[in-house]
């Protein structure tokens, strides 16, 4: 490796440990060379000599963030997400399905709220999947009286959804 290979090697490094830390204030052309100018926060200032090529390619660094920065900064996303980004950005569900679905709930409990609690508890069972005779076993009734106290909740719910 020659000196001046070596030397732009330790100048890139040395730009992004400092870049790392606080970020570049000012890139200026002094007698053919280009500075880097350095502020830390803790007030004091470096300068930097770098050649053409690193200069050219803090400033391409510089602009490609200031692109991405406004980028981010001004990107929206609409409510028809889906047509144009896919599912990955909407989820299908809107301000009127939200709605929808809150009104359907309370109009559930609603229903719900007009059953005893004993058929409350047998309905509650059977969704989770217990069988009428698991029922009937648990609470030691007959599953004639279990199927009469499901079949009465049932058209007592609808009567009052």
């Amino acid at each position: 490796m020659s000196l001046a290979s070596g030397t732009f090697v330790l100048l890139v490094r040395l730009f992004f440990i400092l870049a790392a830390q606080v970020p570049p204030a000012g890139l200026r052309k002094e007698n053919g060379k280009l500075k880097i100018n350095y502020t830390f926060a803790n007030g004091e200032t470096s300068d930097v000599e770098v050649r053409e090529e690193i200069g050219n390619l803090i400033l391409d660094s510089r602009r490609e963030e200031s692109n991405q920065d406004r980028k981010e900064r001004y990107h929206c996303y609409s409510l028809d997400a889906a047509e144009y980004e896919g599912e990955d950005y909407a989820d299908g569900s809107t301000p009127e399905t939200e709605l929808f679905l809150q009104l359907e709930n309370q109009r559930i409990k609603k229903a719900f709220e007009q059953l005893s609690e004993v058929q409350r508890r047998r309905l509650l069972m059977l969704a989770e999947g217990v069988s009428l005779r698991e029922i009937a076993r648990r609470e030691g009734k007959d599953i004639k009286s279990i199927r009469e106290s499901i079949e009465g909740a049932r058209k007592k719910f609808l009567k009052y959804f």
